[in-house]
This record gives C-alpha cells, structure tokens and sequence, in this order.
C-alpha cells in the first residue's frame, strides 16, 4: 500500500493462492488491491502494443484556470476534514517566461516579509529527482565545464608561497589550460575543452554572469538547472557557492535575479511568487535536513526511479503514516533566502583537514524552487490523502492475508474495505493531478529549481597537515568517506564517457543524487575550483583532469 521507499513493517506474505480472473464475469473487480495504488502493478507496453500511441492532450502552461481540464470528482469516503484543495491562483495568459512575460493586472499581494515555514512539498515533488535512464548505453548531459583560478591568501601569503604558472588560450571553440610546476608529474600540463575560465582576480559576480545567469532563463521557465563546484580542499567552493563578506555567493547572486524576474510579473497569484528554500547535507555517508535542525533523512528511489529525500516515517494515534520530504522556508526576497542559508550553514559540518581548520566536511546541495500558495497548499494535501490511505491498507491487507491463511473472512466487510481503499486511492489520485495541473497550467516559471552543490573538498593522503596538528582518526575516517564518495562519482562520470551499458550510480548517495544532473537533456554546469599556490600544483592539475574527463563525457 505504501511507496517502496517507504520504511513500513511489511505484513508476511500470504500463501501462494490459486489464479483469479480479473472478474467474476459479472464485471464486478475482485477482492484486493486496486490497481491505481503501486505504478509498479500497472501493465507495462510490451512489444505487441502500438509503437506511437496517441498522446494525451495537454493544454499549454499559463493558458489560465477557466480553460483547464475538469477533474472527476472522486468518491466519497467517511466524513472527516482534510486541507481543501484550493484555486487562488489568478489567470494567466500564454507563458512566456518571467524573462519576457508580459501581463496585465492589479499589483502583487504581499503577507509580509518575515521568513515563513512552509509547507514540506508532498511526494508529487521530488526534490533532486532523476529518472532511471532507459536501457543500452547511458550518455551525459553536456556539462559545461569552467575554471577557476583562486588568488594566494591566509597562510599562503603569511608563508611566501610561490605562484603557479599558468596560461589559458582559446582552441577550437573552447578555452585550454597550461600549468607549469616542478612540483607535478610533468612540467607543463595542458587540458582543454574548458568553456570559461576565471582569472584569480575575477570575483563572484563576473563567475555568476557567465556560470549561473544564463541558466536561470530555464529556471524562469519552469525547469531545473544545476552548478557544482569541485576542487581540493581550501580551493573556494564553498566561497563560490554561499560566499564571503562583501563577496556575495553564487545563491544570493541568483535569488536576487530571480526576484527582479518576480517583481516584472504586473499579474501576480494569491500570495505572490515566492522561493522555496531547501537545503541538504550529505555527511559521512549519511543525509541531513539543514532546514529542520540538521533531522536525518533517507534517500530514496521509488518504483518509478525517482530519487529524492525522506524523512522517517511518523505514526499517528489513529493508524495514519506520514512520509514527509525535506522541510523548506518559504522566502519573498533575496534577504530571506539569505538568512535561510544563514541557518543551513550554522549547522553544516566543518572541521580540520591537511589545509586549514575550517573545511566544509561534508557535500551541501541548496535548491531553490518557484511556488506559490496554492501549490505549497496543494502539496500538503498530497501528504494528508496519502496518510490516510496507509490504515485502510493495511486493513485490507490484514483481510485478505487472513483469507489467504484459510480462515473464516466476512465477504462484505472484505467488499466494504476494499470499497474505501478504492476510493481513498481515487481521492490521492485527484489530488496529485491537482499538483501536476498546478505546475502545467499555474504561473510561469512556477516549479523551476535553480540547485547549487557545494562538494566536499578532496584530500591526498600524503599531504603534510600545514598546520603542524595531526588530525585525529575520526578526521581521517571523514577525509576517507570524501575521497570515497567523489571517487564513486569520478567512476560515474567516466562510465558516462565511455558510453557504458552499466552506471554505478548507486554506489553512494551523492552519485544517486547527481545522476539527474548527470543524465542527458539536463542544464548543468561544473566550477572547477583551483589554488594559485605552487605548494598545491599536484592538486590543482588532478582538479584540472577531472574536469577534463567532465567536459569530455558529454561531447
């Protein structure tokens, strides 16, 4: 009754039983599970079904509520209250993007500005979601890959460090890289297929310009975009990502953007366009909420080959099971999605590595999502139908498994509890489809994430701690755990370029995260981050090649 991914006590299976028809021949169904509760019961095409089957109709985004499909309206269950599934949302013309969206209408509500906790999205939406890919060989999305070059600071200024030499030249269309030390392997290492590359005196916002800004046009319009940041330890990751002082980061570059785009919009919904702020870690193998006072979660794939965070499940007093995804604040400008960083960092994990005393020990994915009310409200209900499908389940179940086991069984009560199930699931249903309907015909841009990744920085395990303080074997576990994670991920993206049959995306949690990225036809781009430091030519040239092998994957 309950999604694969769900952590439930299963009931024992029931004995093998003799095969039923579909019917009675009456036309009346069968007792047991209908169809419409698990997408893995549903009859897959096989090779006798028509190759071009006609496509349903959809009716184009924004062409406004009054238009849109009626929805059957489902069977009733015993009377109880749950979150109303409402239509606030205003008409909308023909999208267009936020970019370019021309409208007419009164000014935008406002309900305040403080930061406001919003309702955690349902299992309609899956934050960080990827699809498995088909079968035969699997091919990577073209990431475009850009070079960052951070200047000498801290202790490397205090110590006299020497400055690597390097030059960048334009070839074929791409930019390559040449780095020279007597410190690598060879003199002088040379990499292409570079699409950017930054100058150790370019700051954040000319990084944004190039690396961020182009893609939140697909945000604005509705679909996802992705930028990770990869580097060594002490590389500027995470100054990249979240910034420092005056230095603004590449998520309050963007918020700040895409609140310019709101502030276009003449006709705005109930409540106004608004960001949905999660904020992710994955720690030593393990996933935790930074929204929700670092709460552990689970990452899951579901019979669908979605992968997204999940909390573990509650149970109530009256047998309802509530599965929730990660929490969000809901923010209404680039202030508020700053001070909800702000949180979601005072709890990240940092710590002591080879380099300095506080490295982000752990993979950070931030998201920021386009919604409005009436989706955060739409979700919610999602969760409410699906809780209260999980006890009638569970009551069939306990029927038919009786049944099963020779015992006397109440062909009515059987008939009755199969009855509700059936229309419970018919509710979830129509309020699912109420989502999807939301994010086809609702406001422009709504449902589009812009995601940032801040990895981990990777560490050699011949480096000297600079420090001169020995890092303690828990350090040495947790350095360990990084290197394992991003070497899984290297094996990923190297599968990828080779046109692999097999993917070893479920090595780790943060490949199975990263394989929606990862995956062709998405928007994705990668930072290599480097030092300008001799003493970390060695690390540098191994970022280099990485990304190397990244821009190559996808060509």
């Amino acid at each position: 009754m309950l999604p694969r991914d769900r952590e439930e006590k299963a009931f024992p299976k029931p004995a093998p039983r003799p095969q039923r028809h579909a019917d009675d021949g009456n036309g009346a169904p069968r007792p047991g599970r209908p169809s419409s509760l698990r997408g893995s019961e549903q009859r897959r095409p096989n090779s006798g079904d028509s190759p071009n089957p006609k496509p349903a109709s959809e009716e184009p985004r924004g062409a406004g509520y009054a238009q849109r499909p009626s929805q059957t309206q489902a069977p009733s269950v015993a009377q109880r209250s749950r979150p109303p599934i409402g239509r606030g949302v205003a008409s909308h013309g023909p999208q267009q993007g936020l970019g370019g969206l021309r409208s007419e209408g009164g000014p935008s509500s406002s309900a305040g500005d403080e930061l406001q906790s919003e309702a955690p999205s349902s299992s309609a939406h899956r934050p960080v979601v990827g699809k498995r890919p088909g079968k035969g060989k699997s091919k990577m999305t073209q990431v475009k890959v850009f070079v960052r070059w951070r200047p000498l600071v801290g202790d490397e200024l205090k110590r006299g460090d020497a400055a690597v030499g390097y030059t960048c030249a334009e070839k074929g269309g791409s930019e390559s890289v040449s780095v020279t030390s007597d410190r690598t392997r060879v003199k002088t290492w040379t990499g292409n297929g570079f699409t950017g590359v930054f100058q150790h005196r370019e700051g954040n916002v000319e990084v944004f310009e190039r690396v961020v800004a182009p893609m939140l046009s697909m945000t604005l319009e509705g679909k996802s975009a992705c930028c990770f940041c990869y580097g060594h330890t002490g590389s500027g990751k995470t100054h990249t990502v979240l910034g420092y002082g005056a230095d603004l980061g590449l998520y309050r570059l963007g918020s700040a953007r895409i609140f310019e785009a709101f502030a276009a919009v003449k006709e705005q919904p109930l409540g106004g366009l608004q960001l949905s702020v999660r904020f992710a870690e994955l720690h030593c193998g393990r996933a935790f909420d930074l929204m929700d006072s670092r709460a552990e979660c689970q990452v899951r794939e579901d019979a669908d080959g979605q992968v997204h965070f999940r909390k573990d499940p509650t149970l109530h007093a009256d047998g309802r099971v509530r599965v929730r995804p990660m929490s969000s604040i809901c923010c209404k400008s680039a202030e508020d999605v700053a001070a909800a960083v702000a949180v979601g960092s005072s709890l990240r994990v940092v710590g002591s590595s080879s380099l300095h005393d506080q490295s982000s020990r752990s993979h950070a994915i931030l998201e920021m999502e386009v919604v409005t009310q009436e989706l955060l409200a739409a979700r919610e209900a999602v969760i409410h139908e699906e809780s209260l499908l999980v006890p009638l389940g569970k009551a069939l179940e306990e029927i038919n498994f009786n049944a099963a086991q020779g015992q006397d069984v109440d062909t009515d009560l059987r008939e009755e509890h199969l009855a509700r199930v059936t229309a419970q699931a018919e509710v979830l249903e129509a309020a699912r489809e109420h989502v999807a309907d939301l994010l086809r015909c609702g406001p422009p841009g709504l449902g589009g994430t812009l995601v940032l990744v801040d990895l981990a920085g990777s560490e050699h395990g011949a480096d000297a701690d600079l420090s001169g303080r020995k890092q303690t074997p828990a350090e040495i576990r947790e350095a360990k755990e990084i290197n394992q994670s991003l070497l899984f991920l290297k094996e990923v993206v190297r599968a990828l370029a080779s046109g692999s049959g097999h993917v070893p995306y479920r090595s780790c949690r943060l490949t199975r995260v990263m394989r929606h990225w990862l995956r062709d036809g998405c928007c994705c781009s990668m930072v290599a981050n480097v030092s300008t430091s001799d003493l970390h030519a060695v690390k540098s040239v191994s970022t280099l090649q990485y990304a190397v092998l990244v821009a190559s994957a996808g060509a």
